[in-house]
């Protein structure tokens, strides 16, 4: 079967690409790509929003002056090839559904006989707003399976993780499990994009060099109440094997003169013994190879030896999952993290030389005064002891968390939550409690990056975003 997939345009606040970001790798439809084409089927992917990198087109939405960058919905539609029989759509975040949705109807107006699946987490999470829209599937989940199966022209009811309407009926398949074996997925497609664009726009922004994006593993057995990784990957914890990951870093650096790599991965060290042997194998190569691991690690898996290697490795950067300062916040999370390993560890990176930032999650349910102060005090502590920065987000509530039924149970949900995940709004607040409320929340975040990150960077940030 002839598939195509399709990244979309996204939208911004400013007329220009946001501060940190670059172009869109999405391993997520590269994986697609080589998965079918392995199975037989031809594939072509159009990453809209990298194509149009440097179209910025206003996009009033429900009252906000937004911008998308991308493609326009018809340049989209005339890149899809005609012979296109399956059209698959990856919705990363909610602030494109709803360039999707006007992107699916021009295409059902010109290519009616196309069948359009929709994937990625906003699809995951939300399936029946999907498929009101005029989608004709919806992938919760891993897709591999659930694409393989449509292109094969399996029956619809019988595919795991898939969700249709049926004689106006809406119908959820059960869940997909994902693929056990993750050495049996080929390494992601890039062949029908321009990896010249990924080089010269590093996905998180900077100076131009060649650089890529790994994932090496899949879900997480840690149930904390704020993650959405679950209703994605589930909590089983899935990895490639270190010889499988190492043939990938090699492939890049050999063929592409790829130095630079950035690890996507919720769980990189996980397994110790894993990780490490995928560290010194970069490490034997001998060359100038640096890399990166900003997802969040956890903190409890690292120690002085294996944080060595990683050095010695080319590791250049690491953010660690802290979320929290205060013990009593930290249950309330179900983080089951020990502050006294967060201290440990916090040293070992300042002393060994690897820039580590540290994640702040504000406004948690349960949050106070106290404890947001202790939580202050805590990382001014970290940053003494060699912490590079600290990065203070606001909980958001994403709906198949724990967080949200408690919001959803207790009635601390913003009236207008569903509105603000359009756009990037690091200072929205969703979670209203008896607590804090929005405007305390926010002031708490100011407060944070004044007084944790310092004066000078503070103002520094303040700058850069008032000049855009």
């Amino acid at each position: 079967m002839n598939c195509t997939f399709l990244y979309p345009p996204q939208f911004v606040k400013a007329p220009g690409l946001p501060r940190g970001q670059g172009a869109a790798q999405h391993l997520g439809l590269a994986y697609l790509s080589s998965w079918l084409k392995k199975h037989g089927h031809t594939t072509t992917v159009i990453n809209a929003f990298n194509l149009g990198l440097q179209t910025v087109q206003l996009s009033p939405y429900k009252g906000q002056n937004l911008h998308t960058i991308g493609l326009t919905t018809d340049e989209i539609v005339s890149r899809i090839p005609h012979t296109t029989e399956l059209l698959g759509v990856g919705i990363p975040f909610s602030n494109a559904f709803p360039i999707v949705c006007s992107v699916v109807r021009r295409i059902k107006e010109r290519m009616p006989h196309l069948t359009v699946v929709a994937g990625g987490i906003h699809a995951s999470l939300f399936p029946e707003q999907c498929l009101q829209e005029g989608i004709d599937y919806v992938i919760s989940g891993e897709g591999e399976s659930p694409m393989l199966q449509l292109a094969e022209g399996k029956e619809p009811s019988t595919i795991p993780g898939l969700s249709y309407v049926r004689d106006t009926e809406l119908v959820h398949n059960s869940p997909e499990q994902g693929i056990h074996n993750l050495d049996e997925i080929p390494f992601p497609d890039y062949t029908s994009q321009d990896l010249n664009l990924f080089f010269s726009h590093p996905p998180r922004g900077g100076e131009a060099h060649a650089s890529m994006s790994l994932v090496t593993s899949r879900g997480c057995p840690y149930s904390c109440h704020f993650c959405s990784i679950h209703p994605i990957y589930g909590k089983k914890w899935r990895a490639r094997s270190p010889e499988n990951v190492l043939d990938e870093i090699d492939h890049w650096r050999r063929h592409f003169g790829v130095r630079h790599f950035e690890f996507e991965d919720d769980n990189l060290t996980l397994e110790r013994e894993r990780a490490a042997t995928i560290f010194e194998g970069i490490l034997s190569w001998g060359e100038e190879i640096t890399w990166a691991a900003l997802n969040g690690v956890r903190v409890d898996t690292l120690d002085r030896e294996l944080l060595s290697l990683m050095r010695r490795s080319g590791c250049v950067q690491v953010n660690l999952a802290i979320e929290s300062g205060s013990e009593t916040v930290l249950s309330l999370m179900n983080k089951r993290l020990s502050l006294s390993k967060v201290e440990e560890v916090a040293a070992y990176c300042g002393e060994l030389g690897i820039k580590a930032a540290g994640f702040l999650l504000i406004g948690y349910p349960g949050e106070t005064e106290r404890t947001f102060r202790e939580t202050v005090q805590f990382f001014k502590k970290l940053r003494k002891r060699g912490l590079h920065a600290v990065i203070p987000l606001i909980v958001n509530a994403y709906p198949g968390t724990q967080v949200h039924a408690q919001c959803c149970e207790k009635g601390w949900l913003a009236p207008d939550t569903d509105e603000h995940i359009f756009c990037e709004n690091d200072e929205f607040v969703s979670i209203i409690t008896p607590h804090a409320d929005a405007s305390t929340v926010c002031t708490w975040k100011r407060e944070a990056e004044l007084l944790i990150n310092g004066r000078m960077r503070y103002f520094k940030a303040l700058l850069r975003d008032l000049l855009g």
